[in-house]
């Protein structure tokens, strides 16, 4: 690959994957000649299941483009909503191939359920056990998808 213009790395939220950013690479790739990357998280899309001691998402990213060879090319890193964080992380650990950052969709970490809080008048503590709450409720629906895909 030429290193002369910089590969737009996508990144997303793990719920988020190569489907959702196929049709930009596409664009990008026919109409501007642009080399762009994508991935699907583990345990989501296309990707295998993790292993039970991997805990720390943002740490694939590196990992993956040392494994690939890549982590001494120029790239433009593009994070779209929970994505934002890895992009801004990656950006800082590597300066010297980070030539920009795109962020698509970001907010402060929290924001979520700092909107429920303001509308209810809850405490810190209360707008924290809501956040456990809704955080809970969304683990269980991820399971619940990934059980569904499992072959039988």
């Amino acid at each position: 690959p030429s290193t002369s213009i910089p590969t737009l790395w996508f990144e997303s939220s793990p719920a988020h994957g190569v489907t959702d950013f196929l049709g930009v690479q596409t664009y990008l790739s026919i109409n501007h000649g642009r080399q762009s990357c994508s991935y699907d998280h583990l345990n989501f899309g296309w990707s295998e299941r993790a292993p039970k001691d991997f805990t720390n998402s943002s740490m694939y990213w590196s990992s993956m483009l040392k494994v690939l060879g890549r982590q001494d090319e120029p790239y433009i890193g593009v994070g779209w909503g929970g994505g934002c964080e890895n992009v801004l992380s990656h950006a800082l650990e590597s300066p010297s191939t980070t030539k920009g950052v795109v962020f698509v969709d970001a907010s402060p970490d929290g924001i979520e359920w700092m909107y429920p809080a303001i509308e209810n008048g809850w405490d810190e503590t209360q707008m924290l056990e809501y956040r456990q709450q809704d955080l809970t409720s969304r683990i269980s629906l991820v399971l619940l998808i990934l059980a569904l895909a499992i072959p039988w």
